[in-house]
């Protein structure tokens, strides 16, 4: 296998692996250009934008909020951080508790997923939707969370599985420690 095709290959695992979070970004933009011309047509012409509370509500904020729950927890980064008493734990007992961390949170986003499942369902079955004058659809912005739980769990089993192999990168968990430590002392 030649490079460019190497290259083209992790570009475009790249662009779909981050198909969820230019989602949300791209609801973010969405979201602040109908916010920006409903208050320029309510201030200007007194007519606002139609259905602009209800696009926000249940389409814009929810995909700004759920889409991109996975990249937070992608790479090196984490959602949550204790170090209260993790810093004084030797690395044996680190590795545990990381581990233990990653099975417990993944569990955790699965069983939220599983349980947003069933009111998504009711809702499209329902055919819900929200507005008054004009209507818009909203049962399809109830599967989001489960996208959105579902896609940090695989990322969260992802870690757990990497961290069960003996992958995770004791010195740098030790150095970040050991920097937070010294802030602490200053």
């Amino acid at each position: 296998m030649d490079v460019s095709s190497e290259s083209e290959k992790s570009h475009k695992t790249g662009v779909l692996g981050n198909f969820p979070l230019i989602l949300g970004g791209a609801c973010l933009v969405a979201m602040m250009l109908q916010v920006t011309a409903d208050v320029f047509a309510k201030y200007l012409f007194s007519a606002p934008v139609a259905l602009t509370t209800e696009m926000v509500t249940y389409y814009y904020m929810v995909g700004v909020a759920m889409l991109p729950l996975y990249a937070l927890e992608r790479g090196g980064s984490s959602l949550v951080h204790v170090e209260l008493v993790y810093g004084h734990m030797p690395r044996w007992l680190k590795r545990i508790v990381y581990v233990v961390s990653l099975a417990a949170s993944a569990a955790y986003c699965f069983a939220l997923a599983y349980g947003a499942f069933k009111p998504a369902m009711q809702a499209m079955a329902m055919n819900t939707y929200a507005g008054s004058l004009y209507t818009v659809i909203i049962w399809p912005t109830r599967f989001i969370p489960i996208v959105g739980f579902g896609l940090l769990g695989l990322v969260l089993v992802y870690k757990f599985i990497v961290a069960l192999m003996g992958r995770i990168e004791d010195q740098k968990a030790d150095e970040s420690v050991n920097v937070r430590e010294a802030e602490y002392d200053e």
